[in-house]
């Protein structure tokens, strides 16, 4: 029983927000996602469980607004940049439905975002330290499908993997 990383996420398409700054470090992320839940080790069978339930759950799209791009773990060495959304209720409130509908209990605490760029390499580091990170205005995003995917970063933080897609009403 295969143990991996996988998350909760929306595809969101492509959210084009560019930054003026030295990214020598990042890579743009191939296949936006706004990440609702993170898990860094489930199981295969949990995985295979939680893909066939997620076809029947239902909810209805909406939009939210993203105001800030943000570092993780922080601002002046990141090892992602993401968008943070300025109000997280019907966000939070998703997740909530979406994994007490799963039978599953998560921390609440995981913020949901964008993943706009990742470090290409973990041990890298800026050339420069300044803070790079600004306030942004009226990124707005469909919330229109909730998915489950894997994610393997033996072959590249970069690398996801959709295992099940759910269109929202």
């Amino acid at each position: 029983n295969l143990i991996m990383r996988a998350y909760l996420g929306i595809d969101v398409g492509y959210v084009d927000v560019n930054l003026k700054n030295n990214f020598d470090v990042l890579e743009k992320v191939k296949s936006q996602h706004l990440t609702l839940y993170f898990w860094n080790d489930l199981s295969e069978n949990e995985a295979e469980r939680i893909s066939k339930k997620l076809k029947y759950f239902q909810n209805k799209s909406f939009v939210v607004e993203a105001t800030e791009v943000y570092g993780f773990p922080n601002k002046t060495n990141p090892h992602l940049v993401a968008l943070k959304f300025n109000s997280l209720d019907k966000l939070v409130e998703l997740r909530k439905d979406v994994l007490s509908y799963l039978n599953l209990v998560g921390d609440l605490n995981f913020e949901p975002h964008i993943t706009l760029y990742r470090k290409k390499k973990l041990d890298s580091s800026f050339k420069e330290s300044k803070e790079f990170l600004e306030i942004i205005g009226g990124v707005k995003v469909k919330i229109s499908n909730v998915s489950l995917y894997s994610s393997n970063p033996d072959k590249g933080l970069n690398e996801y993997k959709l295992i099940q897609k759910k269109i929202l009403s």
